[in-house]
């Protein structure tokens, strides 16, 4: 067998590298997996701002297509006077619905022309105001579209609007006969959906298709409002030339705007409406909290530098989410097989671990075993063939010294017979529990019957066995396996012999007691005992090498081993008792037969 440490380190070796592709395929596993479900929490947040955009587009639309529309006409605060045509006044006629009723959410309609001259339906004439008070708008409210118009004044100019916008203008289509106007096929399911679930499931669509319809949508509403106010409109049309431009929304620094070109009279203005922003974000988180709690408005200009799947229709606006980090407690059956396999590995591990310590110490002594056995063996086969071969050649003349050969030749066939036996007791049992041979006796017999085969031992040792029992252990019966018992009995009383042999007194004491249901009987000697550090591996197998074989009373180191082994077998146990005033004590329990059958 190869040497200890070559066991150990390829164990070692194949440890690691078990480990380390284990660690390896952990951590890529873990790794994918958390990539899936990065991208899982991706899509899902992406799915809702989709959604989001959905909501918020449909809430705008109706608002953006309606001041998209606004005819030309509707930037002055009363109609035209009848018998005006081709001009423009404030002084006469009807309250324009802008000044009586502006939309919620916009700050102020307005006009501005090249010569930064700006105007606005809310804001009359100061001669008009009486008027207009009159006709259902309020002074406060007046004052209040004149100072926005100045502040709107002085933060927006003329030539920033026009910069902006597109630089064609739309001429004016001509109205129908009604102001009935017929969406298209994909237009009307799209108002179904959205009036039935607040648009389209996200995962039907790619974002891209969803920008497209909700720009579709938002044109296709801004015609039929363009129709409608015409078709609508009490006001007829100036006499001059007007050609619209397409309505933008944009950013002019901190302000939300809408505006468009208009080329009226060969004259270039541009009329739109300031949005209320502050009241438009509020409405719109509060639309959209149940599906995106927390995101960001990130203003645009331009589709060039923000993703175009995130950006509204309506609106220079695109929403920012974060997708939040996975939670990383979660026990998927990933995981769970993860740990699993890890608990195999570690489990395997620490089973080749034991069964390699196991068969390394068996190892160890059984070659410990050998090399004992050898040297037991050498001693009295070399006196066997001294002694043997002096008496077959007629060398022994004297009777005595004849009988001293021959009781020596006894002594010692005697005690490789007791190593045979006990290696071969060992060996039965080794291979499994046998069923005992079991006999009911007393006490008193059982000691009768190995009385023969202890005595003479202890005498070879120039020892005697004192039996101490009184009447009552003597009368205890026993139902159990009296060889057994006896071969238990004479190890221990041979121990004795061997290593208590320069003890004084020379006598070795058989203690016989009866406690409770116990029979005990405790083989003693007067010797030096048992060294502390020696006691753990007393009860060991083949615990004597060749050297201590060598240098100490013969053996292998199998009898108290041995004996153990038949002790429990019988039902009992066998135990080494310290004991204060010097020697060895050893009990042997046993349970009492009690029954009358």
């Amino acid at each position: 067998m190869k040497r200890p440490w070559h066991i150990w380190l390829s164990y070692g070796l194949s440890l690691v590298v078990a480990l380390t592709a284990m660690g390896w395929l952990t951590v890529s596993t873990l790794r994918v997996e958390r990539s899936e479900a990065a991208a899982r929490t991706g899509a899902q947040l992406d799915a809702r701002i989709r959604l989001a955009l959905w909501r918020m587009d449909t809430r705008l639309t109706p608002l953006v297509a309606q001041e998209m529309a606004r005819p030309y006409t509707a930037f002055v605060a009363f109609s035209l006077p009848p018998g005006v045509k081709g001009e423009r006044a404030d002084t006469a006629g009807s309250l324009w619905p802008l000044l009586s009723q502006p939309s919620e959410y916009v700050l102020l309609n307005f006009e501005a022309g090249a010569d930064e001259r700006w105007r606005s339906p809310q804001v009359p004439d100061p001669k008009s105001w009486q008027v207009a008070a009159a006709n259902g708008a309020t002074i406060t409210g007046i004052e209040t579209s004149a100072e926005r118009l100045d502040k709107l004044r002085g933060e927006v100019n003329f030539q920033q609007l026009v910069e902006r916008l597109p630089q064609g203008t739309l001429p004016t289509p001509p109205l129908p006969t009604d102001a009935t106007v017929a969406l298209g096929d994909d237009m009307h399911e799209f108002w179904q959906q959205v009036q039935q679930s607040g648009g389209p499931a996200p995962q039907q669509q790619t974002a891209n298709d969803d920008l497209a319809r909700r720009q579709r949508a938002l044109t296709s509403n801004n015609q039929k409002e363009f129709v409608q106010q015409r078709a609508n409109s009490a006001v007829p049309m100036p006499s001059v030339d007007v050609a619209e431009g397409a309505s933008r929304a944009m950013w002019i620094g901190e302000q939300l705007v809408l505006a468009r070109r208009v080329m009226a009279g060969g004259q270039l203005v541009v009329q739109g409406c300031w949005l209320d922003w502050e009241k438009l974000e509020r409405d719109l988180r509060t639309e959209v909290a149940d599906v995106l709690p927390e995101f960001e408005f990130m203003r645009v200009n331009g589709l060039h530098d923000v993703d175009s799947t995130h950006v509204l229709a309506t609106l220079p606006l695109a929403l920012t989410a974060q997708a939040g980090a996975p939670t990383g407690g979660e026990w998927t059956p990933l995981r769970v097989a993860l740990v699993l396999a890890w608990a195999g590995l570690a489990l395997a591990a620490s089973a080749i671990a034991l069964l390699l310590t196991g068969v390394v110490a068996l190892s160890a002594r059984r070659e410990a075993f050998v090399s004992a056995v050898t040297h037991e063996l050498r001693t009295p086969l070399t006196t066997f063939r001294m002694y043997a071969g002096m008496l077959e050649d007629g060398m022994v003349a004297s009777e005595s010294d004849r009988r001293s050969y021959l009781h020596t030749l006894r002594v010692e066939a005697e005690r490789l017979s007791h190593l045979v036996e006990n290696v071969l007791s060992y060996a039965r049992l080794e291979r499994g529990p046998r069923t005992a041979a079991r006999e009911r006796f007393t006490v008193g017999a059982l000691l009768e019957r190995m009385q023969p085969r202890l005595s003479p031992r202890a005498a070879e040792a120039d020892m005697r066995v004192v039996v101490q029992a009184d009447a009552t252990a003597l009368a205890a019966l026993l139902c159990t396996d009296p060889m057994a018992i006896e071969q238990i009995v004479f190890n221990l009383v041979d121990n004795a012999c061997k290593y208590a042999s320069a003890a004084e007194p020379r006598t070795i004491e058989l203690q016989v007691v009866v406690d409770g249901g116990q029979l005990k009987l405790r083989v003693r000697d007067h010797g030096p005992g048992i060294a502390t550090h020696d006691r753990r591996r007393l009860f060991r197998p083949f615990s004597k090498s060749a050297e201590q074989a060598a240098t100490s009373a013969p053996g292998v180191g199998l009898g108290l081993a041995l004996c153990r082994r038949l002790a429990r077998q019988l039902g009992g146990e066998l135990d080494y008792e310290p004991l204060p005033s010097g020697g060895a004590s050893f009990c042997l329990a046993l349970p009492i037969h009690t029954s009358t059958r």
